[in-house]
């Protein structure tokens, strides 16, 4: 496994990856949560591509990592376009390869509108957030946090996030994660994400929001990789 950092071009400015480099022919497109970065999931990445042989680019969106500008005046807008453009790099230089997505957290949010605007043969959803739909050009310092926790517990407005109602560009396979004590994606979310994208989800029993939180059960993390690992194989 070889890995790069390279620059994805968008429109006047560029975003960082890092390009894992593999035997397989499958590319995965992963993206991170929000405030997170490439560099802090690269230990995850690498595991994921060592147990399956996909090569992976991890993309920093505007506002994370080593991409430009400040995440406060980023929209969740700016970055679907630049996901898309993220897949574009791909297209481009491996035509033939059948293109993964996954996304963790807000990462998984990008990720899921992603699969509505591009081909995406496997999708990953790890506990995917939810925004409000008017708040997808609203710069993250002028979202509401609390509004964002109250929407994600209201099944019936989820149920109408233009998200949930646009058909994707092609038939997707998806891989829904649940974290079994997720405090900032609450069962209200995933469910809504269960109807629409995966009919069976996989439940990570006792983990928190975050993979790395220490609360987690060490006995959960092999079969969480494995999962993954089974769903990009399969």
């Amino acid at each position: 496994m070889i890995k790069k950092q390279i620059a994805v071009p968008v429109t006047g400015y560029s975003i960082q990856a890092d390009w894992y480099e593999s035997t397989g022919q499958d590319i995965l497109l992963a993206f991170v949560g929000l405030n997170s970065s490439k560099e802090n999931n690269g230990e995850f990445i690498a595991r994921v591509v060592s147990d399956t042989g996909v090569s992976a680019l991890v993309v920093d969106l505007s506002g994370h990592g080593n991409s430009p500008f400040d995440l406060d005046e980023t929209t969740p807008a700016q970055h679907v376009l630049e996901a898309a453009k993220a897949y574009d790099w791909i297209k481009a230089r491996y035509p033939e390869s059948a293109v993964h997505v996954m996304g963790t957290s807000y990462g998984g949010f990008i990720a899921a509108y992603l699969s509505r605007f591009r081909e995406v043969q496997k999708l990953i959803l790890r506990t995917p957030a939810m925004y409000e739909p008017n708040d997808f050009y609203t710069e993250h310092r002028y979202i509401d946090k609390i509004l964002v926790r109250e929407y994600r517990r209201n099944s019936v407005a989820l149920k109408k996030h233009p998200l949930f109602l646009q058909k994707s560009l092609a038939a997707t396979s998806t891989l829904l994660i649940v974290h079994g004590e997720d405090k900032s994606v609450p069962h209200e979310t995933t469910d809504a994400y269960r109807e629409v994208f995966a009919n069976k989800p996989y439940v990570a029993e006792s983990f928190a929001h975050f993979f790395r939180d220490p609360s987690n059960p060490p006995t959960g993390i092999t079969e969480y990789y494995e999962t993954i690992a089974n769903w990009l194989n399969t």
